[in-house]
């Protein structure tokens, strides 16, 4: 099961990426790829960065921590994300996530080893 159980993704793209938090997504975000949309509760995201108590308000949460960690992984990598909030009533209880693997991506992994190249420096 092992064998067709797995995600693989280059390791350049990985390598590109700034913050554990961009990594972690981008992981999560690429072995959903083939699904092209998934729903994630805020109480999974928060627990997937130990950050139960960190964040409590959704807005500092976005601005914090998705705002940047997607950017990166527009930016770097070979998935385009963008989400929208799913509202319980008034509040935001899960995030709607639209993931879109590029196909040529030759660019891309240009720009990835040379972030590689300016973050060794």
């Amino acid at each position: 099961q092992l064998k067709e159980c797995f995600t693989s993704y280059e390791l350049c793209y990985v390598l590109a990426l700034k913050t554990k938090i961009a990594i972690r997504l981008y992981e999560i975000f690429n072995s959903y790829a083939y699904k092209q949309t998934v729903v994630l509760s805020l109480e999974e995201l928060r627990s997937m960065f130990s950050m139960e108590n960190k964040y409590p308000l959704y807005n500092d949460f976005k601005r914090y921590i998705l705002d940047k960690a997607i950017k990166e992984i527009n930016e770097f990598t070979d998935l385009t994300i963008n989400y929208e909030p799913v509202r319980q009533q008034k509040a935001v209880t899960a995030i709607k996530f639209n993931i879109k693997k590029l196909q040529n991506d030759e660019f891309i992994k240009e720009i990835a080893i040379e972030q590689i190249k300016n973050k060794t420096l």
